[in-house]
């Protein structure tokens, strides 16, 4: 019998919904679009207010639609991401140098640098986003999972991020962290995670990853469905068993599709990959709407 999946982490910064090609990516994001339904409704920028929100990332020139309903996450620019709302799509920020916001766990950056640089991300976000209050996406944070007593220079890289958060929430931003690596949420981390979470929402990535992709297929649709909605379940409840409310809780999925990225490897012919995506999307948007947490990235 096939071993079922497990959730695991990965190496930092590999970025959501890249390393795949045109066809594939417009494959993908025509059926995460039909997944995905939108709304007349609108909160701040313009983003549909629909259960469950999608974000999909269209950073690095991914050839997603554009088109009323969808919610956009771009990384730079200001031509594309205008374009986008101009064809009805909403536009938020996505930050792929957190790092060299509040440094890392080994080098955390000089705290006294840190409102200065959230004043900055905050107004490039602006002009990314076409918003005032943007939604920013700080892509990642590192050592989630160290336990604590954490070492000083853990301890400062952790009071950096909240600094951080805690200002672009003060300018007026919703700012969210990405959190790829099974949180240590034991002693006086629980308390660090539930201040995090009272200024950021917390973006659990999802990663069934290679070489438990083939195995996760053989379980068949009814199956794997399942296990895939048992592990999502697991994540969001890591956060909910120390007090965080579902709703400052996001899932995001990963598709790397290309050798060497994990997630299809192994995998073939394209049709089994682009089933898994399907029950990936369909198992989403079911463990959100039934633990009403925030919103699904991808």
């Amino acid at each position: 019998m096939p071993v079922a999946p497990s959730l695991k982490h990965r190496p930092a910064r590999r970025l959501p919904g890249y390393n795949y090609g045109v066809r594939r990516a417009l494959l993908l994001a025509a059926l995460l679009a039909l997944l995905a339904p939108g709304s007349a409704l609108a909160r701040e920028c313009g983003i549909p207010d629909s259960n469950p929100l999608w974000v999909d990332f269209a950073g690095h020139d991914a050839p997603m639609p554009q088109k009323p309903g969808l919610t956009l996450a771009f990384t730079s620019g200001t031509v594309k991401p205008a374009e986008a709302r101009s064809n009805g799509a909403a536009t938020v920020f996505f930050d792929l140098n957190f790092n060299n916001r509040v440094g890392t766990p080994t080098v955390p950056a000089d705290p006294a640098l840190i409102l200065e640089r959230a004043d900055r991300l905050f107004e490039f976000a602006v002009s990314v986003s076409g918003c005032s209050t943007p939604w920013i996406a700080l892509n990642e944070l590192f050592g989630a999972q160290t336990p604590t007593p954490w070492t000083t220079t853990t301890a400062q890289y952790r009071a950096n991020t909240l600094a951080l958060v805690r200002r672009l929430k003060e300018r007026g931003a919703f700012p969210a962290v990405t959190i790829a690596n099974p949180p240590y949420t034991g002693g006086e981390a629980a308390q660090w995670w539930r201040d995090l979470a009272t200024s950021a929402l917390l973006i659990r990535q999802v990663f069934f990853t290679s070489p438990n992709v083939p195995q996760l297929h053989a379980l068949g649709p009814v199956r794997a469905s399942r296990t895939m909605r048992s592990g999502m379940r697991a994540l969001v409840r890591k956060f909910t068993e120390i007090g965080i409310p579902a709703g400052r809780v996001a899932l995001e999925l990963q598709f790397q599709s290309a050798p060497g990225t994990g997630g299809r490897e192994g995998l073939q012919p394209r049709a089994k990959w682009l089933e898994i995506v399907k029950l990936q999307a369909l198992a989403a948007r079911r463990v959100t709407k039934e633990l009403r947490t925030h919103s699904i990235w991808s």
